[in-house]
């Protein structure tokens, strides 16, 4: 609700009009503190007002003096308009209807509204989502129980990376501290870095609701705080220049900086780790690159290998195969568009 500028109480009765910044006239029962009624400034409507004198917010109001009683023209109009002004220097008039008022029914569409807005907000498309055909996870649409518990596990594995660092630190220069984290011995490591690691790849694994995993990567990520995503954002670039997990961490660097732009742009540190995680992703594809291209001409050559000695393709049959099934699916094409009209 928007800060109220304006209140003006009608006298002899419990009720009060107030006016405020977002344009709206409300009346009250201030001794239910209940709303009557509300008028919006740029919807004209016409409510059931008690014929009392009554102004509300930056405004005028017309009515008569009772004590004038020539004018008979004002008669019906004694408590019947609101003249309003704004800061948009416009004048809205306000008149009465005879419009019966029921405040149940005036409860249950606002209750309707505000359901109706609360939906439209929670399935709200989180801004970096892709379209569901050109992407694996589709739309980042309303949280889920599991995608806020992967969201948990995510930054409660971020905050044990941290501390058990910490505690490496210490122990480098000879000072006592705790032992390992439960965490870290149930998944049989003590290795800060590969604990967060495995805790990010449980998230596109299925498991249970609880465990986080099946949650999605991308949707996880999205929920996940703004301070727990810029102490991710290092971890990846490192880990993407040591060559772990290459596709899994370049996909939630894609992710994070698509969110996390504006933060990311503007943090010096966090350029520098875009400019990190780019030279990696650059190198390591490159490696891939030659992995792949060594596969494909070892298989070649032990293809011509085999060729040679058998003295027959060793793909001839599955050819000739492909061969039969294509020119049965083109028969049936042709006879299928001499049967369509035109």
């Amino acid at each position: 609700m928007e800060p109220v500028t304006c209140v003006r109480f009608i006298p002899h009765t419990v009720l009060a009009v107030t006016a405020d910044q977002g344009g709206q006239i409300r009346q009250w029962d201030v001794s239910k503190l209940r709303e009557v009624t509300s008028l919006k400034a740029r919807t004209i409507q016409k409510k059931k007002f008690p014929k009392k004198h009554k102004e509300a917010g930056i405004s005028g109001i017309e009515g008569e003096d009772p004590m004038d009683d020539s004018e008979n023209d004002w008669d019906d109009l004694c408590g019947g308009l609101v003249v309003s002004c704004g800061r948009d220097f416009s004048i809205r008039v306000w008149s009465e209807s005879e419009e019966l008022l029921i405040l149940e029914e005036e409860a249950e569409l606002a209750r309707e509204a505000a359901e109706d807005e609360e939906l439209i907000r929670s399935e709200a498309v989180v801004t970096g989502a892709v379209p569901a055909e050109v992407s694996e996870t589709g739309l980042i649409g309303r949280p889920t129980p599991n995608t806020r518990d992967a969201a948990d596990m995510l930054m409660e594995a971020i905050d044990i990376y941290e501390q058990e660092c910490a505690k490496k630190e210490m122990r480098a220069c000879g000072k006592s501290v705790a032992p390992l984290h439960p965490l870290l011995v149930a998944q049989g490591t003590s290795c800060p870095d590969r604990f967060l690691l495995n805790s990010l790849v449980a998230l596109r694994a299925p498991g249970s609701r609880l465990g986080g995993g099946g949650a999605g990567l991308e949707h996880a990520l999205g929920a996940i705080t703004t301070e727990h995503a810029r102490r991710l954002l290092p971890c990846l670039a490192s880990w993407l220049t040591r060559g772990w997990e290459v596709e899994l961490v370049g996909r939630a660097i894609r992710h994070l900086v698509t969110l996390h732009f504006g933060l990311v742009v503007t943090s010096l540190p966090l350029r520098d780790v875009l400019h990190q995680s780019r030279d990696a992703r650059l190198h390591q594809l490159n490696q891939i690159k030659g992995l792949i291209g060594t596969n494909l001409a070892g298989l070649d050559y032990l293809r011509r290998k085999i060729e040679d000695t058998q003295q027959t393709s060793l793909f001839e049959e599955l050819l000739l195969e492909r061969n039969k099934r294509v020119r049965r699916q083109k028969a049936k094409r042709n006879r299928m568009a001499l049967l369509l009209p035109g």
